[in-house]
Formats: structure tokens, C-alpha cells, sequence
């Protein structure tokens, strides 16, 4: 980019090498690499337009998430209940990663709920691979879209028999030996969760569908 002409003197870097990036780790109340560099681009922007150093880190510090982005929802049975709209591989490792460096000795679950059928087979290896950084992982059945499913062709439809829920549930088994349940049922797992959980564990109610409606009955 840089060697193009039309963007001469118009791109701006900045690196998670800056030294800068500590100072942002000592404030930022949202967990994460992926929150830090967000929080360096801003800063490096504020830093762009003469902001003073001061506000700028006053303004990140007092930054405290959005709506269904590791949002705390409240307490079960000791449990930090927390809601995620990860959906995609990329996204859950990152978060779990996050949830991971926020608390270090903690027991973390991750219940997700695939977003679409047709997704989950598409990037069924990649999901396979994303829950690494979670002790407990907890497979729904996708939360189907009205009006995209039923466009899959028959091949896609042969293909989702196979690649299932249950089938992502064993393959994440696979990886992380045990601690890995698939529950088809949304009541069951309410019942499951209360349960299961105990004090000091966080959960993590992950998925871009309506995953975030049990998080309620939870709390």
C-alpha cells in the first residue's frame, strides 16, 4: 500500500511492539490482543488529531465493551456468566484467548451455538480447532436462519447428515480428551449448567443467534 501513489503520506502504523502497548494493557478494562491493538489504533488516531496523551488513556481506560462482546451478565452459582457473539473460528479462539488471560486460573466453559447450518460445514475443521483455550465446551444444534437454509443444493444437504453438531462436539473431544458434551436440547442444558458449575468457573455463552435468551434464564 505504501508504494502506492494515492496513498502517499496517508498511511499511519502502528505496532503491538509499541511502547505504548504496556501502558494500554495496565488500563484497558476489555481482555484481549485483539482489544489492545483495537486500543492502539485509537490511540495512535487520538495521537494523529493532537489529542493530549492524558485523555487519550483516560478515554481507553474508561471503555468498557459493547453489548454481547465477553459482556458480563451476572452470577451463577458462583459462576461469571459472561455473552460472546462469536461465530466464526477466528473469533472464538480469539475470545477464549481473551477469557484465558483475564482469568488465568479459572475453569473456563465455552458453550456455543453454531450460527447457520451450511456455516458449520463449511468451516467444520477450522471450528474443530477453536476451542483450545477452553476446559469445558458445550456443542448446541445451529441456529438456523429463515430463508438460508433451504437454498443449499442437495450435495450441501448429503454433507450436513455428516457434519453435525455432534459430529464437531466428538472431533473438539478428539483434540481436548473429555470435557467436551453436545446437547441438542436448549432446556437440557440450562438443567446441565446448573448442575455442572461451580464457584470460580466462567462460562461463556457464545454464538450469534438467540443464545443470549437462555443466558437470561441463567441469571
Amino acid at each position: 500500500l505504501a508504494k502506492l501513489k494515492r496513498f502517499e503520506n496517508k498511511i499511519k502504523w502502528f505496532s503491538l511492539r509499541n511502547k505504548a502497548v504496556e501502558k494500554i494493557k495496565n488500563i484497558l478494562q476489555t481482555p484481549g490482543a485483539h482489544n489492545v491493538s483495537n486500543a492502539l489504533a485509537a490511540s495512535k488516531v487520538g495521537d494523529i488529531l493532537n489529542i493530549p496523551q492524558e485523555n487519550i488513556l483516560k478515554s481507553i481506560s474508561g471503555y468498557g465493551g459493547i453489548w454481547r462482546r465477553f459482556e458480563f451478565r451476572g452470577v451463577l452459582s458462583g459462576a461469571k456468566i459472561f455473552d460472546d457473539y462469536a461465530h466464526h473460528p477466528t473469533e472464538i479462539k480469539s475470545t477464549l484467548l481473551a477469557a484465558r488471560s483475564r482469568f488465568p486460573n479459572s475453569r473456563i466453559w465455552c458453550v456455543f451455538q453454531p450460527h447457520q447450518r451450511e456455516r458449520l460445514i463449511n468451516l467444520f475443521n477450522d471450528f474443530s480447532v477453536a476451542f483450545d483455550a477452553a476446559n469445558e465446551v458445550v456443542i448446541l444444534e445451529p441456529y438456523e436462519v429463515i430463508g438460508r437454509e433451504e437454498s443449499r443444493s442437495s450435495s450441501k444437504k448429503i454433507a450436513a447428515s455428516e457434519l453435525s453438531s455432534f459430529m464437531l462436539a466428538q472431533k473438539v473431544d478428539s483434540r481436548l480428551k473429555n470435557n467436551v458434551y453436545y446437547i441438542a436440547y436448549k432446556t437440557e442444558l440450562i438443567d446441565f449448567l446448573k448442575r455442572y458449575t461451580s464457584w470460580g468457573d466462567v462460562v461463556i455463552m457464545m454464538g450469534a443467534g438467540d443464545i443470549w435468551k437462555i443466558t437470561k434464564e441463567l441469571i
